[in-house]
C-alpha cells in the first residue's frame, strides 16, 4: 500500500492509494471469511461452500461495496500513521468508481472535509478588555429598589402632573375612528414623560380635561391610519416605602436589616461576577475570531450546526404546540430561506467550537478526568428514572458528559490564563 497523492486544498483532504495485487486479493479472500460462516448455496452445507464456487453465488453489488469499503479503512489508516492526518470531520468518502479485481492493483481515490488548522497564541500573551455597565454596587441598589418598588403606594396627587408621576386612563387603538364606541376601552397606568402608551403621546393625554374623552390621530405619511381614543380618570404619585424594619417585616423577610443588606451585597456580588466571567468569555472568543484566520469553513460543519439549529427552534415551537411546517406557512419561509437566516449564527458557533478544539489540543490538561466524568454523570443521570436512563444512549450520553466538562474546563481555563483588564 502506497500513498500516491495526497494533499489538503480549502481544508478538504485529497488522497490516492495504490494497493497492491496481494494486498486487493487478501481483501477479497477476506471478506470471504466474514461471509462464509453465514453463507448458504444450492449443494452445499451452511458455511461449507468453497471460495471459487462462492464467488458465483454472492450477491456481487453487496460483495464490491464491502471490498472497497475495507481498503477505504485501511487507506484511512495509512493516512492516519504516515500523514498524521486525524483531523477528519467524520469519515472520508470514497470518489473512486472502478471495481478492484484480484491479482490486480486498485488506485483508491479518498476525498474528505478536515479541521481547519489554527494558529492560537499562547493565553499568557493575550491581552483583551471587556466592558461591563454595572458594578456590585449599581446591581445591589437594583435589588433593593425593585423590592421597594414592588412594595409602593399610590395616591391621589396635586396641582399639575409632572414627568415621574402616574396617569390613570382608559384607552383604545382602531385604524378607523368610526369604530370606537367607548365600550372596549383597556384601563392603565403610565408613567408621565416616557410615552408608554405610544410615542410622542403624553403631551397630547395631558391636555384632556380630566373625566372626558377625546380621539387622537397618530397616523403620519408613512403608516396606516391609526387612531387613539383615551380617557383621562386621574393622576396619582408613587410612594416608596423606606428600607425599616417594619417594612421587611411587612413583607414576611423574616430577617434584620442587617442580614437582609448582607444578603443582597452576596447575592449583587454573586450576579456580577457570574456577568463579568460570560462577558470575559464573549470578549476572548470575539477577539480570537477577528484575529485567527477561520476561512473557508467546512461546509459540513456549518451545515451541521444550521441543522442543530432547525431542530432547537422545532423543539421550540413544539411547546406552543405548534410544527415546523405550521411555522413555515405563517412566516412565509421556506427551509432553505429559514437555513439561510442561521446561517451567520451557525457559522459563529462553529468558529467557536473550532477554537474550543483548539484549546483542548493546545493544552491537554483540561481535557475532563475520569473521576470528574463520572461526577458529572452521577449528577445528571439522578435527575431521570429508571425507565428514561434505561432509554438512553450510552454512547451519545458519554460524547454529551464529555464535551460539557471540556467545554467548561476550557472556559475556566480562560478565565485564568489570559489578561483581561474590566472598562466600565
Amino acid at each position: 500500500m502506497e500513498i500516491k497523492e495526497y494533499y489538503i486544498e480549502t481544508n478538504v483532504m485529497h488522497a490516492v492509494i495504490d494497493f497492491s495485487p496481494e494486498e486487493v486479493t487478501e481483501v477479497f479472500k477476506a471478506i470471504y471469511r466474514e461471509y462464509k460462516p453465514n453463507f448458504t448455496a444450492p449443494g452445499f452445507r451452511k458455511g461449507n461452500i468453497p471460495y471459487e464456487l462462492f464467488k458465483q453465488y454472492v450477491n456481487h453489488e453487496k460483495y464490491y461495496e464491502d471490498i472497497i469499503q475495507k481498503l477505504a479503512i485501511s487507506g484511512v489508516q495509512k493516512l492516519v500513521t504516515e500523514k498524521k492526518e486525524d483531523d477528519f470531520i467524520g469519515y472520508p468518502s470514497i470518489e473512486t468508481v472502478e471495481i478492484p479485481k484480484e491479482n490486480e492493483t486498485f488506485l483508491l481515490k479518498l476525498i474528505g472535509d478536515v479541521y481547519p488548522k489554527l494558529e492560537l497564541p499562547d493565553l499568557e500573551t493575550i491581552k483583551i478588555e471587556t466592558k461591563m455597565e454595572k458594578n456590585a454596587e449599581t446591581i445591589e441598589e437594583e435589588k433593593i429598589s425593585a423590592l421597594l418598588d414592588a412594595n409602593a403606594t399610590y395616591i391621589e396627587s396635586e396641582g399639575d402632573p409632572q414627568n415621574g408621576q402616574y396617569m390613570i386612563l382608559d384607552y383604545a387603538f382602531a385604524s378607523d375612528k368610526s369604530t370606537f364606541d367607548g365600550k372596549n376601552m383597556k384601563p392603565a397606568m403610565i408613567e408621565i414623560g416616557k410615552n408608554e402608551l405610544h410615542p410622542d403621546t403624553d403631551e397630547r393625554i395631558l391636555s384632556i380635561k380630566m373625566g372626558e374623552s377625546e380621539i387622537l390621530d397618530l397616523t403620519n405619511d408613512e403608516k396606516e391610519p391609526l387612531y387613539l381614543m383615551v380617557k383621562v380618570v386621574g393622576y396619582k404619585t408613587k410612594i416608596l416605602p423606606s428600607l425599616t424594619q417594619e417594612f421587611l417585616d411587612s413583607v414576611h423577610a423574616e430577617k434584620t436589616i442587617t442580614d437582609f443588606q448582607e444578603e443582597m451585597k452576596k447575592k449583587a456580588k454573586e450576579e456580577y461576577e457570574a456577568s463579568l466571567n460570560n462577558n470575559k468569555i464573549d470578549s476572548f472568543f470575539n477577539q480570537m475570531i477577528k484575529t485567527i484566520p477561520m476561512d473557508n469553513l467546512p461546509k459540513s460543519l456549518v451545515d451541521y450546526q444550521v441543522d442543530i439549529e432547525l431542530n432547537d427552534l422545532a423543539d421550540e415551537l413544539k411547546k406552543s404546540k405548534l410544527e415546523l411546517s405550521d411555522f413555515l406557512t405563517k412566516t412565509g419561509k421556506t427551509i432553505e430561506s429559514l437555513q439561510e437566516d442561521y446561517k451567520p449564527k451557525a457559522e459563529f458557533l462553529v468558529k467557536v467550537n473550532l477554537i474550543m478544539r483548539e484549546l483542548a489540543k493546545k493544552y491537554p490538561e483540561i481535557q475532563p478526568k475520569v473521576d470528574e466524568i463520572k461526577e458529572e454523570k452521577g449528577k445528571v443521570l439522578g435527575k431521570y428514572s429508571k425507565d428514561e436512563i434505561a432509554r438512553i444512549d450510552k454512547n451519545e450520553f458519554d460524547a454529551y458528559i464529555k464535551e460539557n466538562l471540556l467545554k467548561r474546563n476550557a472556559i475556566k481555563y480562560v478565565l485564568d490564563k489570559a489578561n483581561f483588564t474590566v472598562a466600565t
